[in-house]
């Protein structure tokens, strides 16, 4: 039985479409494999990427980089409208559950943080 080869429009198409989208690979925790899913777009932001994951809960939020200095690294995200680290052109998310006891001490670390990236 012969497979059929895909037409060249065919073949546009789908490197069109992967030329729009982002892939997400994202874990909770300690999770040892990671989800795998595609975003349409190219700049995905933390507003995107939650809004994507549907998870209930408090998370903080972590993607992997690569650091000139150090190499691989988690970077956290807190700005809603913050444009994801890519890390090998993709998004790696590491989502950490916040303790509720302690939201009022993160708030408060959250807020002081922003505070002092700002110029």
């Amino acid at each position: 039985m012969k497979t059929r080869k895909p037409t060249s429009m065919e073949r546009t198409s789908s490197s069109e479409r992967d030329s729009d989208v982002t892939i997400i690979l994202y874990s909770y925790g300690q999770d040892a494999v990671p989800f795998k899913s595609r975003l349409p777009g190219k700049n995905i932001t933390l507003r995107q990427f939650k809004a994507f994951i549907h998870k209930k809960g408090n998370f903080r939020y972590f993607f992997k980089t690569f650091a000139d200095d150090i190499g691989l690294v988690l970077e956290e995200a807190l700005d809603d409208n913050e444009v994801l680290p890519l890390y090998r052109g993709k998004v790696f998310g590491v989502m950490e559950t916040v303790d509720s006891s302690s939201d009022d001490e993160s708030d408060e670390l959250l807020q002081e943080t922003i505070r002092l990236g700002q110029p």
